[in-house]
C-alpha cells in the first residue's frame, strides 16, 4: 500500500471516529475509541466504558460536505469551474455538532468479547459509517492476510497535547490467532499498542474494516507497549449488532437479512446425516421485519406445511419450492404466529421423513 493510497484509506475513515472520555469511581480519568456505523450508532470496547461513567464522546474530525449544499447560492458556473480545476466536485470541511448518549450501552451477548455499542443523539452534519465489509471467521485464512497492510486509527493520548487527537498508523498483520477463553479470530499487528487505541478501526489495504483494536496481549504485567498488538475480527460486530436489533440498513446491503436469520436444515428421508438438504425453514426478525420462509423440493409438502399454519398468516410465493409466511399485528402477536408456524412446518417435514439436521444462525 503506497502513501497515497493509505492517506485516501484516512480521508475516507476519519470523519467516522470519536473519542470516548471515561471516569473511574475513584475520579481516574481515561480515553478510548469509537466509530460509526451508521443510525448514529458508535462500536467500542467493552473495557472502554463498562463500570466507568462516559464524560463525553465525541468526533474531532470535519465531514466533506459538498460546496453545492453548504453554499446553496454558490454560483454554478463558479462550482462547474472548481470542478474542472480539482478533477472532482469541490467540499467543504463542516465540523460535527455534539452528541449525547440516547441509548446503550449494549454489550456484545458473549461477555468474553469485548465489544460495546452506543447510540447518539442526531447529528446535524451527516455522518458517514465505516463499511464493514462482507467477511466471516470461518472463511478466513491466515495466508489471506499474512503480510497484507492496514491502517489504524484511534485516540492514544500524546503527551503535552490539548485535546485528543485522531493519530493514524500503518501496520502489517503478521498473523492470525485465537486466545485463550475467547473462540474468536484475532489479528496481530506490527503496530506498537497504546492506551487509548482500545475500540479503534483497522481498515485493510482493500478498503473495509478488518477489525476493532482489543488489547495488548502482554505477560508478566508487562508494560502495554511491550505487548502484540492484538484486533478483534469484525464479525464480532455484526453480531453484537444484530443480537439488539440495530444493525443498520446499510450494513445489509451485502448481506440481506443473513444477520437476523435462524434457518433449520432438513436433509432428504432416510438419511442419517451425510445426504443432500431437500428443506428448510428460516425465521428472519431484525427487529422491524418479521417473516418465515418455508422451502421444500416436494411441492406437496411445502403447501401442507404453510396450510398447517396458524390462520393469522399471509403467504407468498416467492418462488417454486419457496414460501414466505407473514403476520399482521404487532411485534409480540406476530412473533407468537410466526413461532407456532414453524413448529407446524417442523411437524410435517419431520413426519414426512425428513430428518431435521441444525439450526443455524443462533447468533
Amino acid at each position: 500500500m503506497n502513501s497515497e493510497d493509505a492517506r485516501t484509506l484516512f480521508v475516507q475513515h476519519a470523519p467516522c471516529m470519536a473519542y470516548v472520555a471515561v471516569r473511574d469511581d475513584d475520579g481516574t480519568e481515561g480515553i478510548g475509541t469509537a466509530f460509526h456505523v451508521g443510525d448514529d450508532l458508535y462500536v467500542t470496547c467493552r473495557h472502554v466504558i463498562e463500570g466507568k461513567s462516559i464524560s463525553e464522546l465525541r468526533r474531532t474530525e470535519p465531514v466533506p460536505v459538498p460546496y453545492a449544499q453548504q453554499f446553496p447560492d454558490y454560483p454554478k458556473e463558479g462550482l462547474r469551474q472548481l470542478t474542472d480545476i480539482l478533477g472532482q466536485e469541490p467540499t467543504f470541511p463542516v465540523f460535527p455538532g455534539v452528541q449525547t448518549i440516547l441509548e446503550g450501552p449494549f454489550y456484545h451477548p458473549d461477555s468474553a468479547i469485548d465489544l460495546a455499542v452506543l447510540r447518539l443523539t442526531p447529528d446535524p452534519v451527516s455522518t458517514p459509517p465505516v463499511n464493514l465489509g462482507r467477511r466471516l471467521d470461518d472463511r478466513t485464512f491466515p495466508w489471506h492476510w499474512t503480510l497484507s497492510e492496514a491502517i489504524i486509527l484511534g485516540y492514544p493520548p500524546i503527551p503535552f497535547t490539548t485535546r485528543p487527537n485522531l493519530l493514524a498508523v500503518r501496520a502489517e498483520i503478521n498473523a492470525l490467532v485465537q486466545l485463550r477463553g475467547n473462540p474468536q479470530l484475532h489479528f496481530i499487528l506490527s503496530a506498537v499498542p497504546r492506551g487509548g487505541f482500545s475500540g479503534g478501526l483497522v481498515i485493510s489495504e482493500y478498503g473495509f474494516a478488518l477489525g476493532v483494536v482489543s488489547q495488548s496481549l502482554i505477560r508478566d504485567h508487562s508494560s502495554t507497549e511491550s505487548g502484540f498488538f492484538s484486533v478483534m475480527s469484525i464479525e464480532d460486530v455484526f453480531v453484537c449488532l444484530a443480537h439488539h436489533k440495530l444493525l443498520p440498513e446499510i450494513q445489509k446491503a451485502d448481506w440481506g437479512d443473513f444477520w437476523n436469520t435462524r434457518m433449520t436444515c432438513f436433509l432428504e428421508r432416510g438419511s442419517t446425516g451425510s445426504g443432500r438438504q431437500v428443506a428448510s425453514i428460516s425465521f428472519h426478525d431484525d427487529g422491524n421485519r418479521l417473516y418465515v420462509d418455508l422451502a421444500c423440493e416436494e411441492q406437496t409438502i411445502l403447501e401442507a406445511a404453510a396450510i398447517h399454519a396458524p390462520a393469522k398468516l399471509n403467504a407468498e410465493e416467492l418462488r417454486q419450492g419457496q414460501l414466505r409466511l407473514t403476520a399482521s399485528g404487532a411485534p409480540p402477536e406476530q412473533r407468537e404466529f410466526l413461532r407456532t408456524a414453524i413448529l407446524a412446518a417442523e411437524r410435517v417435514f419431520i413426519e414426512t421423513g425428513y430428518f431435521k439436521l441444525a439450526t443455524l444462525g443462533d447468533r
